[in-house]
């Protein structure tokens, strides 16, 4: 796995005796192609992390390029009385430790917003839809549709940094990366053209993406790309959560688990009984979506979330 490379990088890159899939890609129409010149670049500071004293040397825990699964590793010794374990850094997790850090730290200026919103009507809908197709759609099934049709409806969020940053490509669809999680480490297959899927078609493409992504066998296609990203961590019991930006996509949602609150009238009385709520928190690439772009996203969201009959238009 790894970004798209060069025929040519891969020949540098195994001269130079480098793994490609970690350079930072530059190349291509929208700068995630790994280039010769990535390789050597990556060449150079691996040479310049290599400089260390010997002591740190002799510390170091030295990894192979195709490290074995978590559960195969062999425990290190430990020392000095000390009890841990130490096991080897998978491909996976290296460039999932690469890119979000050079997302937070380096590239992406990060903001974030959040909304609770009521659930109940989106759950009424669901319900319908598992008793009228037979599949067991979720909540987050729905949440998908909701931020494609968002996205189609504000398109500033639909749009990447690319090119280096010389251009802003807006798209026509909206294709929704799913973050799911591996035994290897997370990965974010795609639901392609989510805006124009039924909620139960969505359904079932997040439950072949999932299976085949724990199985390890999702093809390059099925989760390079993507116009923006859902993170769901509500099933697991999180209630609130803020996610990070992956480049080139500017901005992911972060959805929490549902909640029972008071209900509330539209201008903030108090009602009689609970109703189920969502917190849900957006994080935006300031470089692409400024904070009044973001607002207008968050209330189309707000609408297509609580007013069911909105996502038909």
């Amino acid at each position: 796995m790894g970004p798209p490379t060069s025929p040519y990088a891969r020949k540098v890159a195994a001269e130079l005796g480098v793994d490609a899939r970690l350079a930072t890609p530059t190349g291509g129409p929208d700068g995630t192609r790994v280039t010769a010149d990535d390789v050597r670049r990556l060449k150079d500071n691996t040479r310049a992390a290599a400089v260390v004293t010997p002591t740190e040397r002799e510390a170091k825990v030295v990894t192979a390029v195709k490290a074995p699964a978590p559960a195969a590793a062999q425990p290190a010794a430990a020392s000095s009385g000390t009890n841990f374990t130490d096991f080897p850094v998978s491909d996976m997790r290296r460039i999932i430790a690469k890119r979000l850090s050079q997302s937070i730290n380096t590239e992406v200026p990060h903001y974030y917003m959040g909304e609770d919103i009521t659930a109940t009507s989106a759950l009424k809908v669901v319900n319908h839809l598992r008793e009228k197709t037979g599949v067991k759609v979720g909540i987050n099934d729905y949440i998908v549709k909701a931020v494609a049709k968002a996205c189609l409806t504000v398109p500033e969020c639909n749009t990447h940094w690319v090119n280096n940053g010389t251009a802003l490509r807006r798209y026509n669809t909206a294709d929704v990366s799913i973050a799911v999680a591996t035994p290897t480490g997370l990965i974010t297959p795609i639901v392609f053209d989510a805006d124009r899927k039924g909620i139960a078609e969505i359904s079932q493409d997040i439950k072949a993406l999932a299976t085949k992504a724990k199985e390890g066998k999702l093809l390059p296609k099925e989760y390079q790309g993507g116009t923006v990203s859902v993170s769901n961590l509500g099933g697991m019991g999180v209630r609130r959560f803020t996610a990070i930006v992956n480049p080139p996509q500017a901005m992911i949602l972060a959805v929490g688990g549902l909640q029972w609150r008071q209900r509330i009238s539209a201008d903030g009385a108090l009602l009689e009984g609970t109703e189920q709520f969502l917190t849900v928190n957006a994080s935006f690439d300031h470089r692409v979506i400024d904070g009044a772009i973001g607002a207008k996203w968050m209330a189309a969201f707000r609408d297509y979330m609580e007013n069911p009959l909105s996502l038909l238009a």
